[in-house]
């Protein structure tokens, strides 16, 4: 074989290399994106359903405290338990501590009949209503794996 064969023969295999580095770069920059564009698609789907359902949970929870504060009653703190329940569900940390800060002040009326801190509960209520806000606010999508075991 002369020194010109060995080029073409050279030429040929780097021409077939970059073919082949171009293909497989192509097919893994075509999963990467499809990859990225489903789970984007996904947190939209989930932002669009979450946060209404948040905002609800929310609304209802204050709803049964106004209701409690008119009326404090049996049925009223039954209320309370079923919308704090709900909104548990769908609650920051920070919202589900707060949260719990004003239940145990509910909990503390039905036991005994009377609010023992006024002032300490209104607070509560005050730091409640401002990590809700916060919640509503300042939501971020959950992390979301596509990988099925």
């Amino acid at each position: 074989m002369d020194e010109s064969n060995i080029i073409v023969i050279l030429q040929i295999i780097v021409s077939l290399l970059a073919g082949v580095v171009g293909a497989i770069l192509a097919l893994v920059g075509q999963h990467l994106v499809s990859k990225r564009t489903t789970e984007t698609e996904m947190k939209k789907t989930v932002l669009a359903t979450f946060l209404p359902t948040r905002l609800k949970a929310y609304t209802d929870y204050i709803s049964a405290l106004k209701t409690w504060s008119e009326v404090r009653d049996d049925s009223s703190c039954a209320g309370m338990y079923h919308a704090a329940n709900a909104a548990t569900l769908v609650a920051s940390e920070e919202t589900i501590q707060n949260l719990s800060a004003v239940q145990q002040f509910i909990i503390a009326y039905q036991e005994t009949g009377e609010m023992p801190h006024e002032q300490e509960f209104g607070k509560a209520k005050l730091s409640l209503i401002f990590a809700m806000n916060k919640d509503l606010m300042h939501y971020h999508a959950p992390a979301i794996s596509l990988d099925i075991q």
